[in-house]
């Protein structure tokens, strides 16, 4: 009973959301950003249960409703050089305090073929208007969005207008509280430094779980009709740090948009 309680316990009054790693090692590629994030996630869960702190509350790590206010796994390329520098966890709930340990040590996280490297403290804090978490109301692309459920039909292979993927992401909005979309533009490259990334070349598979395979990996741009609040993520595998966007602070003018 003790063990139910403590899984269905619900979030304190939320204290510190965020906490963020620089990387020390081998530095992965953004294209592995969804790997990096259940790599990460993998690497302080076992951590925890090492500690004795398994299992974590479902309101850190489970969905428990639209809105998305547990635990995302994030990665950065703060130097627009192609390559993750920083790993960041957000939980608008708040992280559990007694996880606070687990996250400030070192954390050694092995991704296989995309190299080794180890997480060092440098933040802990709130949601403040900085980084991801905006406000805005023009965000872009940081890794692209795949959408979550099937386009087309699986017998008659035709398209189905209720699961294009502007529907899938206005739908997705709506269920999360984020009113006032105005405008979707997608593209088929992501921004990095002063060029782009083709968003195909982008891993968007996790170890147990596909993206449905007619979604094609999208760049995207919204505009919304008022600052919405970061970090933003939508669509297949957005816990783990696929489909971020981050605040734009002005129109994209190439032709890969529209």
């Amino acid at each position: 009973m003790e063990h139910r309680d403590i899984r269905a316990a619900q979030p304190p009054e939320a204290g510190t959301q965020g906490f963020r790693w620089a990387v020390d090692g081998d530095s992965p590629s953004i294209t592995a950003a969804i790997r990096v994030g259940e790599a990460v996630r993998a690497a302080v869960f076992r951590r925890a249960e090492r500690h004795g702190l398994m299992p974590l509350p479902d309101w850190f790590h489970r969905s428990g409703g639209p809105r998305h206010s547990h635990a995302v796994w994030l990665s950065e390329d703060a130097d627009q050089d192609g390559r993750i520098d920083h790993v960041a966890l957000f939980c608008e709930n708040g992280l559990p305090p007694g996880l606070m340990p687990v996250l400030s040590g070192g954390i050694d996280v092995w991704l296989g073929a995309h190299g080794r490297f180890r997480l060092a403290p440098v933040w802990l804090g709130r949601r403040d208007g900085s980084a991801w978490f905006g406000p805005a109301r023009a965000w872009e692309s940081v890794t692209p969005y795949v959408a979550p459920r099937w386009r087309k039909a699986r017998k008659s292979g035709r398209e189905r207008a209720a699961e294009r993927p502007e529907r899938q992401i206005s739908d997705e909005l709506a269920r999360r509280g984020l009113s006032g979309l105005l405008e979707i533009y997608a593209g088929a490259g992501v921004r990095c430094g002063d060029g782009f990334i083709p968003a195909a070349q982008f891993r968007r598979d996790l170890s147990m779980h596909r993206p449905p395979a007619d979604a094609t990996p999208l760049a995207l741009r919204l505009l919304f009709d008022r600052p919405v609040w970061g970090p933003l993520t939508l669509g297949f595998g957005a816990h783990f740090g696929l489909g971020l966007l981050a605040p734009a602070d002005r129109l994209l003018d190439t032709g890969l948009w529209g």
